[in-house]
């Protein structure tokens, strides 16, 4: 789980990117899968657009296209329908959320919470005070439903969230301004330890990473990525191949002139994205306020249609 800002201003932390990724096995679920193409009736005025190969249930009478093995469909110039996979143990559907219900944000802040609970990164973020995972994962999560895009994944039995993906697009970085800062982070930063917060506005958000991302990137920048900061499936429901679709979900839309990027900390998430195709960009030691180090990993893949 980590990152890359840019350099801050006036001692403020400006343009943090966090990439919170847990050290899971993100292999896809192998259930036995219908056979058929083709899609399900769509409500008067919507032209649907499949962005995936996908295989599907067909329902006539449905008002939403079931997906079974595919990962995305668009409908129209929106997203109004979730794509709906069923894998080894239960069925779930992916789907992109504006706007977060109060319960629904409880709910992902403790999934993050169990999902990251042997983390080094956040453990190092929060100066090791437990207390604050949950004011960090709430500012992130209500940052990114504000500039960024928010997927989640639902059990459909139960409506249970088993997995969110925080996306910025181009253009857009988490952080990087006072609207998005003033939906908790600020509020965080100031209750952590005098020590912690300036490693956190001198080094995670200076010198530290922003050259070696900057390179690693290159061509691209950071403002022209599809950024990810921070992916969670929670810990029951791993091994269904939910964290490898909602990065798919992403890599369907990005433009061509887009890649997808992202940083861990994990030597496990290493293996996981060299197979899901992503470059690996080189790593780069982060320094702790313990006189530490932990090891950032970056990479990038180019958007499906580049």
């Amino acid at each position: 789980m980590i990152c890359q800002p840019t350099e801050p201003q006036c001692g403020e932390v400006r343009g943090l990117l966090f990439s919170l990724l847990l050290s899971i096995v993100m292999t896809a679920g192998r259930g036995k899968l219908p056979h058929k193409q083709g899609y399900a009736s769509i409500p008067d005025g919507l032209s649907p657009k499949i962005l995936h190969c996908c295989t599907t249930r067909v329902d006539p009478d449905a008002d939403e296209l079931t997906l079974v093995s595919c990962v995305y469909c668009q409908i129209g110039g929106g997203f109004a329908h979730p794509t709906q996979l069923t894998m080894n143990n239960f069925p779930y559907k992916l789907a992109i959320v504006n706007q977060l219900s109060e319960s629904q944000l409880d709910e992902s802040v403790m999934m993050c919470i169990r999902g990251y609970v042997d983390s080094p990164s956040v453990d190092v973020m929060t100066g090791g005070n437990k207390s604050l995972e949950g004011p960090l994962f709430r500012a992130m999560i209500r940052a990114c439903q504000l500039a960024g895009r928010v997927y989640i994944a639902t059990v459909i039995d139960t409506g249970a969230i088993a997995g969110l993906a925080l996306w910025f697009p181009p253009g857009k970085v988490l952080w990087q301004n006072d609207a998005q800062r003033n939906l908790g982070f600020d509020q965080f930063l100031e209750s952590l330890s005098p020590k912690t917060r300036e490693w956190w506005i001198n080094t995670y958000s200076g010198p530290a990473l922003a050259p070696f991302i900057e390179t690693a990137l290159s061509p691209h920048t950071v403002e022209s990525s599809w950024y990810l900061n921070c992916i969670c499936v929670d810990p029951k429901c791993q091994r269904q191949g939910i964290a490898t679709n909602l990065i798919k979900m992403v890599e369907q839309q990005a433009m061509t002139t887009s890649i997808l990027a992202l940083c861990t900390d994990t030597d496990d998430n290493v293996a996981v994205y060299k197979a899901l195709h992503f470059q690996y960009k080189g790593e780069a030691p982060l320094p702790t306020p313990e006189d530490e180090y932990i090891n950032v990993h970056c990479f990038t893949k180019p958007g499906a249609r580049v």
